[in-house]
């Protein structure tokens, strides 16, 4: 196991892969004071809330020191730097998943198929994209509490023969969940993940929220849906949270955005009545630096070479105006 959570833990596993593993980001202390907080706030959210975002976030001051210590994390930023070349664009949507499980077969999925349903997707193929999601774990990754993700390595590079094809695409998306279902159908790794390391995958690599199996026995229909498991099932010490936002080069950071920006329309539509639902929206609406903690900012500016990718101020009026 050494020997293969090292080898992910190489700068090339992302290339190879579709992920690495950037280990010991977060030290005990802070992983102990951090996990404390985040579940002093889940006894008190609703129900049907399964994370915590920006607004949320920024508005606390414990939430907005974990964001910071880890968004500006010297292994985290020298690993990105190393794989994008010392600019890379943060994406504002950042999220705490609290006690969300996948649990169906049928939950592997790429972040990138929304690009391919509403923009088409050409680039994707292109040995030139540069996209992906850092997560944050909280807990070790165990088969039986499920504390990070699994993955199919190499998933990312399927899409270079499809040639921006939608088509091609889709069919390999549905016969790849059919497959999944079966045992054994494709190699599937669950990403061995240690309390307080991070993982970086390509936005097309195929994954899904490891399955635990003792909590799967506790859930009830909803929950298996993705509504967030009761802190009343689960002890404290196996809750399962992690941080995640979405990075990339300039030219993929906007066409993700531009995607975003289509997604916050329709969800708009869908959940008029409910503006907890508003997931895109919520964070399309914060402008970098205008709508942005000073403190943020400060530690922020110590890093040349990041950036963040936001809307302008105008057209994130257009989503401030939604709250």
């Amino acid at each position: 196991m050494n020997d293969q959570y090292d080898s992910f833990t190489k700068v090339g596993s992302f290339r190879k892969n579709g992920f690495i593993i950037i280990p010991g980001v977060m030290n005990n202390i802070n992983l102990d004071s951090t996990r404390d907080i985040i579940n002093n706030i889940t006894h008190t959210m609703p129900k049907e809330k399964s994370m915590l975002v920006s607004s949320d976030i920024f508005g606390n001051n414990n939430l907005l020191d974990f964001l910071i210590d880890t968004q500006f994390n010297n292994k985290i930023i020298t690993t990105l730097s190393q794989i994008f070349e010392n600019e890379i664009y943060y994406i504002n949507d950042i999220q705490i998943q609290c006690n969300s499980f996948d649990i169906k077969s049928d939950e592997w999925h790429t972040d990138s198929n929304s690009e391919v349903n509403l923009q088409g997707g050409d680039y994707l193929h292109s040995p030139n994209y540069f996209f992906g999601k850092v997560g944050v774990y909280l807990q070790d990754n165990t088969i039986d509490f499920g504390g990070a993700i699994d993955v199919i390595p190499k998933s990312h590079k399927i899409y270079k023969y499809f040639k921006g094809n939608k088509l091609l695409q889709y069919f390999y998306r549905g016969l790849a969940t059919k497959i999944l279902r079966y045992r054994g159908g494709i190699n599937k790794l669950t990403v061995p993940v240690k309390a307080g390391d991070a993982v970086f995958f390509d936005s097309r690599t195929m994954h899904r929220g490891s399955v635990p199996n003792v909590i799967k026995s506790a859930m009830n229909k909803d929950e298996e849906k993705g509504q967030r498991i009761s802190s009343l099932k689960i002890k404290p010490k196996y809750a399962k949270y992690a941080l995640y936002w979405d990075l990339g080069s300039e030219k993929d950071s906007v066409r993700f955005l531009r995607n975003s920006c289509k997604r916050a329309m329709e969800e708009d539509i869908a959940n008029i009545d409910n503006s907890s639902d508003f997931f895109y929206s919520g964070y399309l609406r914060y402008t970098y630096p205008d709508d942005y903690p000073s403190k943020y900012i400060k530690n922020f500016n110590k890093f040349p070479q990041l950036k963040i990718m936001s809307l302008d101020q105008i057209t994130s009026k257009l989503f401030k105006s939604l709250f």
